[in-house]
């Protein structure tokens, strides 16, 4: 077994048994029912069509391009509709990203040793296990980002255009890799050439989706991101942003362990002083004040620069690369409000495509502190790191940690105890594909059904009852779930 096959072996095994074993029996919830399974579903019913274009909520794909959506609905001609279907494409392609983060940590810090820290600590992320198997194009678009910078790194220009293309098609955040292989790849050659505008390229899939979205759709942005009917902005919404994306990426989740350790880390190589005790000065500030470990961490990074811009010493390019794509994909988010201020715009999710890179420069920067520092701090990072699983929640976003994840599960328990149970504005849920009843239940006028509500996220409001039903009375709760509440209410016919 050679040092290239031992990753996607292992990567593959714990991608499967994630997606089986834990992923197995979790329904379909929120924007995947929302739009990614009605526009796959809308395609697969229509003949294949190259752009989903239904007039139902979600069967346009809220205009993302529809590669991910045109796949699964190949797969549901091919397989069937199911929820093991839905599996698939997540599956794959979180292998795919693990295995990538894992090359790339190597890459950047120079053992299979880094490489597997890095995996390792991809796979440990609340927000990944959370995201990852959903079927949503969030780990085919991480699985692109991280291949886009192993190509890059080992100077494959073709390869890493082609892989950032990807990364756009599944996320349009994969856009900002342009300017940061740009700017590392002229950092790389120090002249400009003409062959550098291949990184142009990815450019052409916002504009070819667009154009299509205008021909079929009648417009080229969904409007949803143009902030139509948007709240105004509060007087400290650029701090609290900044707390929230880059607070969560470098803090949350006990990241800023590894975050402080590899800036001292970086910071003594610069000095050469010796790492141990400058590990251990620049960690302490996060360890003793909690509520200042992003400024705690600013600090560090400007620590790092100072003697770097004094000796005039860069980073390497696949390292300029990785952290100016951080940055952009973290500041775009945190300024997007400032002209499409929609509530709606501040999921993690919108950022997971920085976890591989980000993963890979804390293996390769702890790393420099030696074997004796690296090893124990990444042991405690990834214990802590999985310690959050189940206990971090988000009630802006409950599908984005794995506490939501149960709680789709508590709903599901709660749907099977019941006859002919309907969830809220949702009739898609009835079918066996997503998890929630293993067969339709038809009713007709009069029957009486039992309403599921789910009263800890928005399925609470009574605007999303099902049309032509009304609740009118309380049969007690069915099951109660680390906070959440689920209630069956009978209803009928009007």
């Amino acid at each position: 077994m050679t040092g290239r096959t031992l990753p996607w072996i292992v990567c593959s095994l714990a991608a499967l048994g994630l997606s089986v074993l834990w992923f197995g029996r979790t329904p379909l919830f929120g924007d995947e029912i929302g739009y990614s399974y009605t526009a796959a579903g809308w395609i697969a019913e229509h003949s294949m069509a190259p752009v989903p274009a239904g007039e139902g909520r979600g069967e346009q794909g809220m205009g993302h391009p529809a590669l991910f959506f045109w796949l699964w609905a190949a797969l549901m001609r091919l397989f069937g509709d199911t929820l093991a279907t839905a599996r698939i494409l997540p599956t794959i392609a979180a292998a795919f990203a693990l295995a990538g983060t894992w090359r790339l940590g190597r890459e950047m810090g120079g053992s299979g040793e880094t490489g597997a820290m890095a995996a390792l600590g991809l796979l440990a992320s609340p927000l990944f296990l959370a995201q990852a198997f959903r079927a949503m194009p969030e780990s085919a678009h991480m699985a692109a980002v991280a291949w886009a910078f192993v190509f890059f790194i080992g100077k494959r220009r073709i390869s890493a255009v082609l892989a950032v293309s990807a990364a756009v098609v599944f996320r349009y955040q994969g856009i900002f890799l342009v300017p940061a292989f740009l700017a590392a790849d002229l950092l790389r050659t120090r002249r400009f050439s003409p062959k550098l505008l291949i990184w142009l390229a990815p450019g052409l899939v916002p504009l070819i989706t667009g154009l299509l979205n205008h021909l079929v759709n009648g417009y080229f942005f969904f409007p949803t991101y143009l902030g139509a009917s948007s709240p105004e902005l509060q007087p400290d919404w650029l701090p609290c942003r900044i707390r929230l994306f880059a607070g969560h990426l470098l803090g949350e989740d006990f990241r800023w362990f590894p975050v402080s350790v590899a800036l001292a880390a970086v910071f003594s190589k610069t000095l050469k002083k010796p790492a141990p005790w400058m590990v251990a000065a620049l960690s302490l500030p996060a360890l003793l004040y909690p509520a200042s470990r992003l400024s705690a961490i600013a600090g560090f990074s400007v620590l790092c620069c100072v003697p770097m811009l004094q000796r005039r010493s860069v980073p390497s390019p696949g390292t300029a690369a990785a952290l100016a794509f951080i940055a952009i994909n973290t500041a775009f988010h945190v300024l997007i409000v400032a002209f499409a201020p929609d509530p709606g715009l501040n999921l993690f999710r919108y950022i997971i495509g920085s976890y591989p890179p980000l993963m890979a420069l804390l293996a390769a920067g702890t790393a420099l502190a030696g074997k004796s520092v690296s090893r124990p701090v990444w042991a405690v990072f990834l214990i802590a790191s999985l310690s959050c699983i189940g206990a971090v929640r988000y009630p802006w976003q409950p599908d984005a940690s794995v506490a939501g994840l149960l709680e789709a599960r508590a709903v599901r328990r709660a749907v099977a105890a019941v006859q002919n149970p309907v969830l809220p504005d949702r009739r898609q849920m009835m079918l066996p594909a997503l998890g929630y009843v293993n067969s339709p239940k038809p009713f007709t006028p009069g029957d009486t059904i039992h309403l599921v509500v789910t009263t800890a996220d928005r399925f609470q409001s009574h605007r999303l009852f099902p049309e032509g039903y009304v609740p009118t009375g309380r049969l007690g709760f069915l099951w109660k779930h680390r906070g959440l509440t689920v209630e069956a209410l009978e209803a009928v016919r009007e």
